[in-house]
């Protein structure tokens, strides 16, 4: 796994219905690695961004964030402590 970008904040969170509220992060975008074999270059996995926004907002319910730099991207809290899944790449 390879660390592509460290991001952290405070940006807009949206919620499916609409309403937005402040939020912080801290999140990584990384990139796994797979092994290929000894002085192998290894071919290179899908991208995910992982890690924390708070406030919490509702288990399993799809939010939007919009990052201080204007990027935005999808996820939801699969864990009450604030951690994320995201459902694609940051825009």
């Amino acid at each position: 796994m390879r660390v592509l970008e460290r991001m952290k904040g405070q940006g807009v969170l949206t919620d499916e219905s609409g309403v937005k509220r402040r939020a912080a992060y801290n999140l990584q975008q990384i990139q796994d690695e797979i092994a290929v074999g000894p002085g192998e270059p290894p071919l290179l996995g899908g991208r995910k961004v992982v890690g924390t926004v708070l406030p919490v907002g509702e288990v399993g319910v799809w939010y939007t964030l919009e990052m201080s730099d204007g990027r935005k991207f999808k996820f939801f809290h699969y864990h009450s402590d604030g951690l994320i899944a995201s459902s694609g790449p940051i825009e």
